[in-house]
Parts: C-alpha cells; sequence; structure tokens
C-alpha cells in the first residue's frame, strides 16, 4: 500500500473524530477546534502489525480535570462510526439526531467521505473498537454526500451532476467562494460552502479534476453551473491493476492481476481490459467502472458457465481466457 494512501486515511480519521467531538461538544469551524476538543480527540499511534495492515491507535490520555473531556473522545469516536454504519443503512433521521447542525454534519460527511478507499482501489479499509467493527467501502460516498445537503432540501429544477474537466479558477477567502471548470468547451462555475476551503486550497490551476454537486440546467437541458459543490476530487488518468472484481453481491478472485486500460475522452470515460474484450465507458469515472464491473459479471455467466457448442470460436477464446483468470467467484 502506498504510504501517501495510508497517511491520507489516517489524517481523515483524525478528522472525523475531531468534527465530531466538535459537533458534540459545540464551536470551532472549518478545521479550528477548540483546545479541550483537541486534546480530548487526538489519537496516537500504538504500532502497527505486517499482513492485513493494521494500524492500532488510542485516544489522549486524559489531563487531570478533564474527566468530560475525556469522555468526549470516546464519544466522537463511537458516534463517528454510528454515523458512518447509519448513513449505510439508510437511516438519516439517527444522523440529524446525532448532528442536528447542517454545517457541522457536513464537515463529518466530507471526513468521512476522504476515509473511503478511492472508486479503483482494491484496499479495503475497516475502523475496530471493543465495541464496533465498520468496513470502508467506496460505494458510501454518494450517501454521505446525501447527507451532507440541507434538510428539506426541494429543488425541482436543479439535480446532481457529476463533471470532469480542467480546473481554470480558484476563489477562496475572497467574498464568493466559487471554482471554475473548463467542460465541453464551456466555463462552468461551481459554488462552495466555506467548510469545503480547505480541500480547494490544495488544487492548483490547471489540473485535471471531477467534481460532483447540485447543478442548474437551461430550458434546453444544458448544464448552467454547480450551484453547490458536494465533492471535488483530483483525476490521474494511469491504468487500474486489480486483483479481484466486485459486482452484484459476487467477488470474483483472480489468478493473477489484470491492466485496465484508463482512457479519458471527448467528456467519456472509458476502461478496458484487451483479453476479455471488455469495455466500460460513463460520464465520469465511477459510472464507467461500475459499467465495467457489471460487463465482468454479465459476460462470466454468458461465456464462462456456456457449453462449448453454443459459443463461437471467438466466443470460446473469451471463455478459455476467464476459465484462466478467474480463481473463485464468492
Amino acid at each position: 500500500m502506498p504510504i501517501q494512501l495510508l497517511a491520507t486515511k489516517l489524517d481523515a480519521l483524525q478528522k472525523l473524530i475531531l468534527n465530531v467531538g466538535s459537533a458534540l461538544a459545540g464551536g470551532g469551524a472549518r478545521g479550528a477546534w477548540r483546545s479541550s476538543v483537541a486534546r480530548a480527540c487526538q489519537l496516537h499511534f500504538i504500532s502497527a502489525n505486517k499482513g492485513s495492515l493494521s494500524i492500532q491507535a488510542r485516544l489522549a490520555e486524559p489531563e487531570p480535570g478533564l474527566f468530560a473531556a475525556e469522555d468526549l473522545g470516546v464519544k466522537a469516536l463511537q458516534s463517528g462510526l454510528q454515523v458512518i454504519q447509519a448513513v449505510a443503512a439508510g437511516d438519516r433521521d439517527f444522523v440529524i439526531r446525532t448532528l442536528p447542525d447542517h454545517r457541522s454534519r457536513a464537515r463529518v460527511m466530507v471526513s468521512a467521505i476522504e476515509l473511503l478507499p478511492p472508486e479503483d482501489s482494491q484496499h479495503k479499509f475497516s475502523i475496530v473498537t471493543k465495541d464496533a467493527h465498520v468496513d470502508l467501502l467506496s460505494g458510501y460516498r454518494p450517501l454521505l454526500l446525501d447527507n451532507a445537503r440541507p434538510d428539506g432540501e426541494i429543488l425541482p429544477e436543479t439535480s446532481t451532476v457529476t463533471i470532469t474537466g480542467i480546473l481554470y479558477l480558484i476563489q477562496v477567502e475572497s467574498g464568493t467562494r466559487q471554482i471554475g471548470i473548463l467542460w465541453n468547451n464551456r466555463q462552468i462555475v461551481c459554488h462552495y460552502p466555506s467548510e469545503y476551503e480547505s480541500i480547494i486550497r490544495d488544487f492548483l490551476p490547471g489540473s485535471l479534476v471531477e467534481v460532483e454537486g447540485r447543478g442548474t440546467f437551461a430550458e434546453a437541458g444544458e448544464l448552467k453551473q454547480i450551484d453547490e459543490l458536494y465533492d471535488m476530487r483530483p483525476v490521474e488518468i494511469q491504468p487500474l491493476f486489480w486483483r479481484s472484481v466486485v459486482w452484484g453481491g459476487r467477488q470474483f478472485a483472480l489468478h493473477e492481476t489484470i491492466q485496465i486500460q484508463t482512457e479519458y475522452r471527448g467528456g467519456i470515460w472509458y476502461h478496458e481490459y484487451s483479453p476479455l474484450n471488455l469495455c466500460g465507458y460513463g460520464e465520469s469515472r465511477r459510472e464507467s467502472i461500475e459499467a465495467f464491473r457489471e460487463a465482468f459479471s454479465h459476460c462470466y455467466d454468458y461465456y464462462a458457465m456456456e457449453q462449448d457448442e453454443h459459443l463461437t470460436e471467438d466466443a470460446k477464446a473469451i471463455k478459455r481466457e476467464y476459465l484462466r483468470i478467474v480463481k473463485d467467484v464468492k
């Protein structure tokens, strides 16, 4: 596992606990936590184990007179994990009861999103305490984004959109918080809330980025602008290296790592594995990857499970390749 990826996830876990603690205690915004909250919610490294990498950490030792603060750290960790579980289960009422303030809730959701494995990653991340075991899945991203939105938001003329383009404009601390994306030969302005400011600062103009947010459309159905940014992430166009493929509740374990070619052209993402003649595509990277996973699963059933007499010579070659690389299906 790349050390940068591990460091990013540990930092995201720390921010999650701090943001939940700040929401429970009150005060603090945009990463500026009260000192008592910071002390109570600070994680300290204990050890790391080999194999399936396991990092052990503990909350800070309580200071004299800070018994309430000690309780806050434990409660923040427990509540953070319970909120992630509630989001995965679709229990929005629990999320709102735990984090009633929308801005605090949005900061927690952003921290939780940063904890998830990348959509194209085969790594699995889990958080385990003596009372809970929470698996972090990339599929939680849209659920967390949905819970970051204001309560009771009814916007019939808008919808959630995901676009990929070149970042040409960044405005922070200038009254109007916005970024600009060159998308399909058009300039799309995206407005973002204050809690995203620290994330926006890390990006550079000229970067290829993928943004998701609440978009407004013209009468012809053309995207005009993104009124509220929900998520923004850098894009690196490079091959994917997978040792398994997951789709529809099934996991295809492979004998070897396969290399999936990635392309982005004309506003469309493509993911292709030529030995199986497979290609997934979509307007967003997520759509393309999901299309590839679905195609892999369906084509396995169509080719690998079919009798040879019902297949053409080309289809038999695909069947042989499936049987060669797929070790197990669970």
